[in-house]
């Protein structure tokens, strides 16, 4: 009579541990889906960009230059063969006007509905 609670109990925490485990291993499976799509979509945008324009960069917050820094340099033909990786992207604006225009165009809060891209065009 007395093995029946601890049966009980011992069940009771082997299902707990078990429900816990599986919602744990879900939620990660998850976020490693979720991951796989990002980086995909994120190629596919890529490529269908690099379609269409001869360089696409990509900027961190701070408008310095995170990726394709080679071959905007052989682009501009600045530094040629160097990557331009780190520097700051308006210092490759050589007119003063476009430069503020743009400093201020992603400096701006983006509207409801409007993105990024229309910020840019």
């Amino acid at each position: 009579a007395r093995q029946l609670p601890q049966r009980l109990s011992i069940t009771f925490l082997i299902c707990f541990y078990s429900a816990t485990t599986t919602m744990h291993w879900r939620r990660h499976a998850r976020q490693e889906v979720e991951a796989t799509l990002l980086r995909e979509q994120h190629t596919a945008y890529g490529a269908m960009l690099n379609a269409f324009y001869d360089v696409v960069l990509e900027l961190d917050s701070n408008l310095k230059i995170l990726s394709s820094g080679r071959e905007l340099s052989y682009f501009l033909n600045v530094r040629p063969g160097q990557s331009l990786e780190g520097a700051e992207f308006q210092e490759f604006l050589p007119v003063e006007d476009e430069c503020l225009r743009f400093l201020h165009n992603m400096r701006r809060p983006l509207k409801q509905d409007e993105s990024i891209a229309d910020v840019m065009h």
